[in-house]
């Protein structure tokens, strides 16, 4: 991510060490589940840049996914919901 920050010329991807610097926007949400979603945008001008999606409590799955698979879990957000809204944004 800091490389693609880097790359399109955003502040944060200058920046010393391996850490990301803090975002340009931030809020976090607590779902019903007991999950809590942050998200953190990197913004040229006033569009994003790059969107990172926390999800407290997700393993090493896609969230919102289709139970059958062993790689979903089927609790929210939806993964795939949210690419689609950053996509359009």
């Amino acid at each position: 991510m800091k490389q693609f920050l880097a790359l399109n010329g955003h502040a944060a991807g200058a920046a010393p060490g391996s850490e990301l610097p803090p975002p340009d926007a931030e809020s976090s949400d607590a779902l019903p589940s007991g999950r809590t979603v942050t998200t953190c945008d990197y913004r040229i001008g006033d569009g994003a840049l790059v969107r990172m999606v926390r999800v407290g409590g997700l393993d090493h799955a896609w969230s919102g996914g289709d139970p059958v698979h062993p790689w979903n879990d089927p609790a929210p957000p939806d993964a795939t919901k949210l690419l689609g809204e950053f996509v359009r944004s």
